[in-house]
């Protein structure tokens, strides 16, 4: 049996990731998905009674390109937005959020954005966000959240904070093993591929099958 259920999002313990102006990535697929988010002060609530009594027929017909078009119409953030985290999903966000206008500073701990991509596709993301004036601030861990934006600790040891109305926390991909584990302790032969063995992309996946389907 071939799992490949994927990785799990692991949210930070930062202090302020509970203030009402903080959202997960969790959350925004959840609207973009069309599922009830809950209470979220981050989610007007005429957005969450629209999820909530029409999320059937968004999931039914959401796409990207409309999708793409509603955003350019409403989005769950203010003007200026803090992305916590930088792998390809959390760099993808920050430029589609700052070709809409808004004002976004990307803060990561690792030397790298997008560590799963290679260097040339890297480099692309990098120039487009440089277009898009887009900070970036590697290296660099989080203090805490406060209500007028989030407080960092620099590489110099110096702390400073970056004021936003918005703060989205992406959260940190974890291998899921637990199903694979699941099946291999009830005696089943279970291999897992993609994700659920470490952050990558699909290339990852595929290679992965494909060496799998070899060896089997």
């Amino acid at each position: 049996m071939i799992v490949a259920t994927g990785a799990k999002l692991s949210l930070p313990a930062i202090p302020g990731i509970d203030l009402p102006h903080v959202l997960t990535g969790a959350t925004l697929r959840k609207l973009a998905n069309g599922e009830s988010v809950g209470a979220t002060g981050a989610v007007p609530g005429w957005a969450r009674f629209g999820v909530e009594k029409f999320g059937h027929v968004i999931d039914r017909h959401a796409t990207p390109a409309r999708i793409r078009r509603l955003a350019d119409w409403w989005l769950p953030v203010g003007q200026r937005v803090v992305v916590v985290g930088a792998d390809l999903a959390g760099i993808e966000l920050a430029e589609f959020l700052a070709k809409r206008g808004r004002d976004v500073a990307i803060v990561t701990s690792h030397e790298d954005i997008a560590p799963e991509i290679c260097p040339k596709r890297r480099l692309e993301h990098e120039k487009r966000l440089e277009r898009l004036k887009v900070s970036i601030n590697s290296a660099t861990r989080v203090e805490r959240i406060t209500a007028n934006g989030v407080e960092l600790s620099m590489p110099s040891g110096k702390t400073s904070i970056v004021h936003a109305n918005s703060v989205i926390v992406t959260g940190d991909p974890i291998a899921d093993t637990s199903m694979c584990a699941a099946l291999t302790a009830a005696g089943l032969s279970a291999h897992a591929i993609g994700d659920s063995t470490g952050l990558g992309l699909i290339v990852k996946a595929v290679y992965e099958g494909a060496e799998l389907a070899n060896r089997l």
